[in-house]
């Protein structure tokens, strides 16, 4: 299911799907989005349409639907500071050894 979330924002619910499969989509998406003919592209500040996405997946990174997508948002903003027109994975801080 796909459906608007917010102003420009929207999510897409896979069922039966893995963090790694949604990634793929997400994906896909994505470069459809860029790869896509738009009129008037060029004029875009990247010279393209682009699409940056936030990936969390249930139970794995939250135990209710607010707490994913919250974790989804995160992600989200990680992939717009890092650069844009990028998919980021939610991954929980976690201290290394």
């Amino acid at each position: 299911m796909i459906a608007r979330y917010g102003g420009e924002e929207f999510i897409a619910l896979l069922q039966d799907t893995d963090k790694d499969g949604a990634i793929k989509y997400a994906e896909k998406i994505r470069k459809l989005i860029e790869n896509y003919p738009f009129r008037h592209k060029e004029k875009q500040p990247s010279g393209y349409v682009s699409v940056s996405g936030g990936v969390a997946t249930f139970p794995n990174d939250g135990d209710t639907i607010d707490t994913v997508v919250r974790h989804a948002d995160e992600a989200l903003y990680i992939a717009k500071k890092s650069r844009r027109n990028k998919v980021t994975r939610y991954e929980p801080f976690q201290f290394s050894a």
